[in-house]
Formats: C-alpha cells, structure tokens, sequence
C-alpha cells in the first residue's frame, strides 16, 4: 500500500459515507483490488450495493460480477444476469460483453426469475430490497 492510496481511501470513504455513489464504487474497488486497505470482497460488495441501489453502472456491473463469481457475496448466477442486465442498460458497455461471454441463463425458469428480479431492482428505491428478498428466497430453497 503506497501512501497515496492510503489517503485516497480516507477522502473516498468519508464522501462514501455521505453517499457520494462515485466514492462508494471507488471503494468498492479499492477494496476489491486491496488498494490502499486489505483486500475483502465482502467489503467491496457492501459499497457497489450502495452505490448500485443510486443507479451508478459501474457499481451494478461490479456487483454483478461478484455474484456470478461468488466473491465477496453467494454465487447467485440469477441475481449476477439481473444486475448485468441494469448495468448495460445504464451504458456499461462491459455488463453487456460479459452477458454475452458467459452470463447468460439458458433455463427458461431462470431467465423469468432474473426478469422478475431485474424488473423489481429497476422500480426507483427498490434495488436493494428486491435484492434482500430474492436472496432470503434462494437461501431457503425456494429458487429467487
């Protein structure tokens, strides 16, 4: 860790703490890469869903790739193909690369329940909380 990314941590967590979405996805980022702060995906994934739940693309692109990797968060390959899809409609042009090379849902149920998902994340306000529920609904078997 140089001292200069010791001091941008800082100042992007305070605006991140006023949430400032530009600094809650910087420090996802940063500590996603371990950039000035030991590395810890969770971490990041708690940032990119703030900065997500504002609308910010790249966030929703970070998360996304998070939940089709399982890192930081459950793999969740439905809510990963929800928050992709947000992502490339907002203008992230790499959500869309990434559907096409590999995150795309093949079953028919599944592409319904990302559909539904994405259509409840995408209602102002709501991100989040669609999120919490479709993950307490995978987590107790029901399917998202």
């Amino acid at each position: 860790m140089t001292q200069s990314d010791t001091e941008a941590f800082k100042w992007y967590r305070l605006a991140a703490e006023q949430g400032d979405a530009n600094a809650q996805n910087n420090l996802g980022l940063m500590y996603e890469n371990g950039q000035g702060v030991r590395k810890d995906d969770a971490e990041a994934a708690r940032w990119y869903r703030l900065a997500a739940a504002q609308g910010a693309a790249t966030s929703l692109f970070r998360l996304g790739v998070q939940y089709y990797a399982g890192s930081g968060v459950a793999s969740d390959p439905i809510a990963a193909n929800a928050l992709l899809s947000l992502a490339a409609a907002a203008g992230e042009t790499r959500a869309q690369q990434y559907l096409d090379r590999g995150a795309k849902l093949t079953a028919p149920a599944d592409i319904e329940k990302a559909a539904r998902l994405r259509a409840a994340m995408s209602r102002p306000g709501n991100l989040l909380d669609a999120l919490d529920r479709h993950e307490e609904t995978a987590q107790r078997g029901d399917g998202g």
